[in-house]
C-alpha cells in the first residue's frame, strides 16, 4: 500500500511513470515510510507496525535488484 501511495506522489509531482526508475523510487520512498512507522509510537507506547526482519530487508533487496535490472540496461526491441 505504501509503494502506491508514493506513485500517486510521483504522479502529483509530474515525475514520468513506466520506467524502472520510477517503481525504484516508489520502494525506496515506501521502505522510508515503513521504516518510521515502525519507529513511531501510539500514545499507548506500541508502533504501528512491526520493525523489518533481516528476511523482510533481504526479500525487499532481492526484488529491488530483480526490477532495476530487468531490461533497464538494454534499449528497447526496434531501436
Amino acid at each position: 500500500m505504501a509503494h502506491e501511495y508514493w506513485h500517486q506522489v510521483q504522479n502529483t509531482a509530474g515525475t514520468k511513470s513506466g520506467s524502472v526508475r520510477v517503481e525504484l523510487q516508489g520502494g525506496c520512498l515506501a521502505g522510508i515510510w515503513a521504516g518510521h512507522a515502525a519507529k513511531a509510537k501510539h500514545a499507548n507506547g506500541t508502533t504501528f507496525m512491526d520493525p523489518f526482519s533481516k528476511i523482510d530487508v533481504r526479500s525487499a533487496l532481492f526484488a529491488a535488484s530483480a526490477v532495476g535490472t530487468t531490461g533497464s540496461s538494454r534499449p528497447p526491441p526496434g531501436r
